[in-house]
């Protein structure tokens, strides 16, 4: 893969852009990256492996993640986590973590994250409404039918052993 190529596909994979509902989006999606370089899809793999090569020692990784039934290839850190959050959102997305992780759906009922957070007076109804906005918009999570799941970023930024750990350490300070 020629080097102009690679730049092209980290730029791609590194893009972030607001869809018309204003949810963030990172990267491509892969039927569209497919396309353009009109690629099959392991040959694409393959390319992807290559740009993988190159932005791992920047401490750099090529991942995947499904967002609406599309799977969508970006770049993001290897390491890391929310850093556009602050102190209260970040709480609050590691309650709904652990929530969801003792769900089988993985999906957080409002009511149940209300009663957790604004009963035990932890929050406000207000601070709680521009939480969950912000964290939808960041596409930390997703906002469905009165209930809650985790979105995009929350499947790129945490593995499943760190959601385990949120889950823990969520537990044992606020519950």
């Amino acid at each position: 893969m020629s080097d102009e190529v690679i730049q092209e596909l980290f730029v791609a994979l590194t893009s972030r852009w607001v869809r018309p509902d204003g949810r963030l989006a990172i990267g491509v999606p892969t039927s569209r990256l497919a396309q353009t370089l009109r690629l099959e899809p392991p040959a694409l793999r393959a390319k992807l492996q290559e740009v993988q090569d190159k932005v791992a020692e920047l401490g750099l990784e090529v991942r995947s993640y499904t967002e609406d039934g599309e799977e969508w290839q970006c770049i993001c850190a290897a390491t890391g986590g929310p850093v556009d959050l602050d102190l209260l959102a970040q709480g609050v997305l590691g309650v709904i973590i652990r929530l969801a992780l003792e769900r089988r759906t993985r999906s957080v009922p409002l009511k149940l994250l209300k009663d957790a957070l604004i009963r035990r007076d932890y929050i406000t109804e207000s601070e709680l409404q521009r939480i969950i906005r912000d964290l939808d918009r960041h596409g930390y999570i997703r906002r469905k039918k009165g209930s809650l799941s985790f979105g995009f970023r929350t499947q790129l930024e945490f593995t499943e052993e760190a959601l385990q750990q949120i889950k823990e350490e969520v537990a044992s300070t606020i519950f």
